[in-house]
């Protein structure tokens, strides 16, 4: 948010703010700026996220055996809960259907987080194909 664009009390609030951290100690400060770091990032997503269980496969030619499923998904990517080992950058084809629909959505994704027993995979789509999924997504959010 450009400073120009803010009003009187934006403006007076963020004042506020500034001069209550730079008051602050140097430890309380750093503790305050890291939660808000930690607060932007949670809160960066580009599209709304939704809690399902949708089974789906990845990648069939892999000879690990084990149950995939989506725990939530967004028009951007899901996060599926996987025994299969995967790294952060590895390309994947996922199958799944979502729920009151009868063919399978197939799509490519990157692994972009990779957690216990769970993997972040960021969608390889194009804008058209984002716009679908998030048409899609929004029928069948909870």
């Amino acid at each position: 948010m450009a400073e120009d664009n803010l009003t009187s009390k934006e403006k007076a609030t963020l004042t506020s703010l500034l001069t209550a951290i730079n008051e602050m100690k140097s430890e309380e400060r750093e503790q305050v700026l890291n939660y808000i770091a930690k607060k932007g990032i949670t809160e960066r997503r580009e599209h709304p996220r939704y809690k399902c269980e949708i089974s789906v496969s990845l990648d069939p030619e892999r000879e690990e055996e084990g149950e995939d499923s989506i725990k939530n998904y967004s028009a951007g990517g899901l996060l599926i809960n996987t025994n299969k080992k995967f790294s952060v950058g590895d390309e994947i084809n996922m199958s799944f259907i979502l729920p009151s629909e009868d063919n399978p959505l197939i799509s490519k994704g990157t692994i972009a987080r990779v957690e216990d027993d769970y993997i972040g995979v960021k969608f390889d789509i194009s804008d058209f194909e984002t716009g679908l999924i998030s048409s899609l997504v929004v029928l069948h959010a909870e």
